[in-house]
């Protein structure tokens, strides 16, 4: 992305799974007193980092301008939808292919599921295909590479996805981490910065692998994810019964997948996978973000001519954004 924050009318937010351009609102009701001006900001969760209930007292928003006040009125979760993205994708499917998938969809779903998702991709998207763990019954590995994202990725994805359909289950549990390091570290490496690098995990566990394997751990993979800029989508198949500690896994799921600009979507049977992908590929057109109101107030008001510098700080991180902004149209360029 090229910027960090963005100024706009509108918030998006989630209710359910994936985002609509109906599901908009804003976190006023009334107009600011006279002489003030409200202003959004859209903050990406990938870089401010992940809070379990975020509060206004997380950020700390300030004017370069003397007598100028600046008040944060509240702080909301929401999405940002980025124009213009999709067709510059670079995504890498990971398939689970663990033995628990014979109770969980034994009827092979996952694959219908994933190839409805493929086949919705806009043309030009670089596509590989991977299942995790290896196949190989002798020697761990995290995944197989089935298919090198390219060009021609969902022709030969779609291929590959069939064969792996008639495949047998892999021995060596579901490493989740270990896979999603693997595949930024190897697979995705390569792939052009302006490409906005994407991995879809499915699975219907948590992550597990043989016990003299060392598992990465969720805050390297977000680590790596945020510095090689990569999101990273989930489509998680189970509930209590089948996935153990599974609030935990959830919760872990959602803070690397949001903290990457990515998103966890999850189904309790293999029937509702094709809606879970497909909740995927709309999601993966918008942003999570955290999305503040502030309102500027100044004696006398704001002349047409009015130029401020506003720099809003994440506390967590000291991290610091700035933007110039007009506050009688509403527009602003970041410096």
């Amino acid at each position: 992305m090229r910027h960090q924050f963005y100024l706009t009318g509108l918030f998006v937010f989630l209710s359910g799974c994936a985002p609509s351009l109906e599901q908009r609102s804003v976190l006023r009701s009334v107009p600011p007193p006279e002489g003030s001006v409200g202003i959004h900001l859209h903050y990406l969760k990938m870089d401010a980092g992940f809070f379990q209930q975020v509060q206004p007292d997380d950020f700390e928003v300030r004017c370069d301008t003397p007598g100028v006040q600046v008040v944060l009125k509240g702080v909301k979760s929401g999405f940002y939808r980025e124009s213009g993205r999709t067709s510059q994708w670079s995504i890498v499917l990971a398939m689970d292919q663990s033995a628990s998938l014979q109770e969980t969809d034994p009827t092979g779903m996952r694959f219908r599921a994933a190839q409805a998702f493929l086949e919705g991709l806009p043309s030009g998207t670089q596509v590989g295909l991977v299942c995790f763990a290896s196949l190989n019954p002798l020697r761990y590995g995290a995944y197989d590479l089935l298919v090198p994202p390219s060009a021609g990725g969902i022709t030969r994805a779609l291929q590959a996805l069939q064969a792996l359909e008639q495949a047998d289950y892999s021995m060596h549990g579901t490493p989740i981490w270990n896979t999603l390091w693997g595949l930024m570290h190897q697979e995705l490496a390569r792939e052009p910065s302006a490409r906005q690098r994407w991995i879809v995990c499915f699975t219907d566990g948590k992550n597990e692998l043989p016990t003299e394997v060392v598992s990465k751990t969720p805050q390297e993979v977000l680590q790596l994810a945020q510095k090689t800029r990569t999101h990273i989508a989930f489509v998680v198949l189970g509930d209590e019964q089948t996935i153990e500690d599974y609030p935990e896994v959830i919760q872990t799921l959602r803070e690397v997948a949001e903290g990457t600009g990515g998103s966890v979507t999850t189904v309790e049977q293999a029937s509702e996978l094709e809606a879970g992908f497909r909740d995927v590929g709309r999601q993966m057109g918008y942003l999570p973000s955290y999305n503040l109101l502030v309102e500027l107030s100044k004696p006398g008001g704001f002349s047409r001519q009015s130029t401020l510098i506003l720099r809003v700080r994440v506390k967590s991180t000291s991290r610091e954004r700035a933007y110039r902004v007009n506050p009688t149209t509403g527009t602003a360029e970041p410096l």
